[in-house]
């Protein structure tokens, strides 16, 4: 699952240093609320999950995207 997650961030943000469960969002180059809402879209549609407002909000890192699908799909 988080290879799956790092390499959409990586589709989108062009990412190209290591990502990690303790990578943080908005330290990635790139990071902006547009790419972030495209972010939250291609995980949704990639994992078949939908995110709650209040969800987006607190996922600050790789690992919170990751944990926030596994209580989905729990």
């Amino acid at each position: 699952m988080l290879e799956k997650i790092e390499s959409i961030i990586a589709k989108i943000f062009g990412a190209k240093n290591p990502l990690s469960r303790s990578t943080v969002l908005s330290s990635i180059p790139s990071w902006d609320s547009l790419n972030a809402l495209l972010l939250i879209s291609e995980i949704e549609q990639a994992f078949g999950v939908t995110f709650s407002d209040q969800e987006i909000l607190s996922i600050k890192t790789i690992g919170d995207i990751e944990d926030c699908i596994r209580k989905k799909k729990s």
